[in-house]
């Protein structure tokens, strides 16, 4: 029996002391466009919110990531802005999406 990695998520860097964590995930390439990673990221931002209370919960993705900035959308994160030439990568500035949502925003769209 062959076991393969579908991919992780979890809410990384949460600071208790801002009440906020960041969205965080990656999925084998073979799962992209199953809706397996919007439906980790909703669940995700649901816990943060409900089980532990977190005011804000934000991401990033690269802005050539559509797929991602897509997922983040998808599960209640709005774009709040874009980083110009934020990240090098393989020599080449990239600019990054900053995306996130608030409580109360999370509350009125779930009623």
């Amino acid at each position: 029996m062959s076991i393969k990695a579908m991919g992780n998520c979890g809410l990384v860097r949460v600071s208790k002391e801002h009440n906020n964590g960041e969205l965080g995930y990656f999925i084998h390439p073979d799962y992209w466009n199953t809706g397996l990673a919007t439906e980790a990221c909703q669940a995700l931002v649901e816990f943060g919110f409900k089980n532990l209370g977190l005011e804000r919960i934000h991401g990033k993705c690269m802005a050539t990531n559509i797929g991602s900035k897509r997922v983040m959308e998808k599960s209640g994160l709005i774009v709040e802005g874009l980083a110009r030439h934020e990240v090098l990568k393989w020599g080449t500035y990239e600019d990054v999406w900053h995306l996130g949502t608030i409580r109360s925003e999370w509350l009125n769209r779930k009623s």
